[in-house]
């Protein structure tokens, strides 16, 4: 009796565990399906109906063993070896029941199908287990297709961005009107921005200011001003009227972006009033540089506050790059000017030197010899003195022109005072630490060893700015016994001189020296820094300037 209560309490707790499997088969969420081991139909749940909205009855003609469906995505062998004794993994793939039945669904799942076996080992049937990943490949397929929309939108607008910056190219390369250019990049910027203004300003070292060289306002160019322009734009302004410029400097590249209604402490005094009568929202100011030199800012106006996208602000900043360059080739192209005006005035001055002055020295002397030769004869002496007035007359004359000649950085200076203020200009507002020396007893120098020596100076220095990326540059002006030196030296990256190209202007500087009878010297190697050294001799005072002090004692 008591074995067979231990019989019927052993039945209780299997078909209790019968009911849980079951009820775990029929609330699962997955589908589930259950086939005899030659592929007949045996069960399913209710996960497996509603999935693939179907019914016993139609699941009795399917048999995974020849399904078409799963023979056309070539998944049927994975689904036989399941039957043969395997466990198989399926991942993803669409699925379609609508050849079981005419509503049948297409879902994407993935599968795993495995087998059951009885107490002897052999199997029973095989479970189809189906997760329904419909929602999340869709959701990631929409993201794919956004993702792709955006990349075929970014690339359009690098399209269009490398369209403006190779057309912007040639017009730099083509264009003799750098202003023209400049209003071409202005308005590439304005249109990438969705700005109603770009202005350009000019920074001068020298005299630390900014000055607007043209603006673009709607499409159009206007140079310099625009009439509605605040009197802040109209002329030349401090670049320290704020902290703003020095902070950008110092930060190299840094974009200052602020809303009209949320003032940044950096604005421009008179310019918030102005911004908000025409509507902005907002403005961005970024700095133009060329190398190590600030040479300008790009003020931009819009009437929304968003943000650029990395893409536009990487087009603007190339188009900043431009304009920077351009702003730099004008100077460059003004200084050409000026050393060429420089040279002619070099050339005329040696004319003068050469010809009028000296000739002009010897009339007067042969004219006051003449006078006392001709002292007993009055009207010849009358005439003689007249011709030596009018020749010391002339005489003065050429004093002038040989003055007025004189290279403009050298005037109102001498020539250690003149290269202090070219190397204070060239370093302003770099990270390059500059130091001047001035040593020995300064000697009279000819207008051309200071106009030649100024123009080493300032090729070595720029030299050094470009390419030696150094954090030291010095120059020192020593007089010695015979001679006067000019050291301009580096702590940068050096390089082999015997190996310099003619762009670092070395047959130039050599060329200055030898005319002035000295010569130069460049010592330097790959990371040893870089050290430039012009000797020219002191001369005694020349000719021409004898000359002068003789029309000096005339008059």
């Amino acid at each position: 009796m008591e074995q067979l209560q231990q019989e019927l309490e052993r039945l209780r707790q299997e078909n209790k565990e019968l009911q849980r499997y079951r009820a775990l088969f029929e609330q699962s969420p997955l589908s589930m399906q259950l086939h005899a081991p030659d592929g007949r139909f045996v069960v399913a749940n209710a996960a497996h109906f509603h999935q693939w909205n179907i019914t016993a009855e139609q699941m009795q003609h399917f048999d995974p063993l020849s399904d078409p469906e799963l023979e056309r995505l070539g998944i049927l062998g994975a689904v036989q070896r399941a039957f043969a004794g395997e466990t198989v993994l399926i991942p993803g793939n669409w699925y379609d029941s609508s050849h079981i039945t005419p509503n049948g669904t297409r879902r994407y799942v993935d599968a795993v199908c495995f087998p059951l076996r009885d107490g002897a080992g052999q199997i029973s049937e095989v479970v189809i287990i189906h997760q329904d990943m419909t929602f999340l490949e869709r959701a990631e397929l929409q993201l794919l297709q956004e993702r792709e929309k955006a990349a075929q939108e970014r690339a359009a607008q690098l399209a269009r961005a490398n369209g403006a910056l190779r057309e912007s190219l040639a017009l730099l390369s083509h264009q003799a009107n750098l202003d023209r250019f400049l209003g071409y990049v202005l308005g590439a910027v304005a249109e990438q921005a969705g700005a109603c203004a770009v202005h350009l300003y000019v920074f001068d070292p020298l005299a630390n200011t900014l000055s607007q060289r043209l603006c673009v306002r709607n499409g159009e160019v206007f140079q310099p001003n625009h009439p509605d322009d605040p009197a802040l734009f109209r002329r030349p302004f401090a670049a320290d009227i704020t902290p703003a410029w020095e902070q950008m400097v110092r930060a190299k590249n840094s974009i200052i972006h602020h809303t009209i209604d949320q003032p940044h402490p950096m604005t421009w005094p008179q310019t918030l009033e102005w911004h908000k009568k025409m509507g902005h929202r907002a403005r961005i100011a970024v700095p133009l540089f060329a190398g190590e030199q600030a040479v300008g800012l790009l003020g931009i106006a819009m009437e929304h506050e968003e943000l650029f996208a990395p893409e536009q602000t990487e087009f603007i900043a190339a188009l900043a790059n431009q304009a920077a360059l351009a702003v730099q080739l004008d100077r460059l192209a003004t200084e050409a000017r000026q050393s060429a005006v420089l040279e002619e005035r070099n050339r005329l001055a040696r004319e003068i030197h050469d010809t009028l002055a000296q000739s002009l020295t010897g009339i007067v002397l042969h004219l006051e010899t003449a006078a006392e030769l001709l002292s007993e004869h009055p009207k010849a002496v009358a005439h003689i003195l007249q011709a030596r007035e009018l020749a010391r007359s002339g005489l003065a004359e050429a004093r002038c022109s040989l003055w007025a000649l004189r290279p403009r950085a050298l005037e109102g200076s001498d020539l250690g005072d003149a290269l202090q203020r070219l190397l204070q200009q060239l370093t302003a507002y770099t990270a390059v630490e500059s130091r001047f020396q001035s040593s020995g007893t300064p000697q009279s120098l000819s207008a051309e060893v200071e106009a030649n020596l100024l123009r080493i100076a300032a090729e070595a220095l720029t030299n050094a700015l470009k390419h030696a990326q150094a954090r030291i540059l010095s120059l020192e002006l020593t007089y010695k016994a015979g001679a006067v030196e000019l050291w301009v030296s580096d702590d940068g990256c050096g390089f082999d001189p015997e190996r310099a190209s003619g762009g670092l202007g070395l047959a130039g500087m050599r060329e200055r020296a030898r005319r002035l009878g000295g010569q130069l010297l460049i010592a330097s190697g790959p990371g040893a820094g870089t050290r430039v050294v012009a000797s020219v001799p002191l001369t005694p005072a020349s000719a021409a300037e004898s000359a002068l002090e003789t029309a000096r004692g005339f008059s």
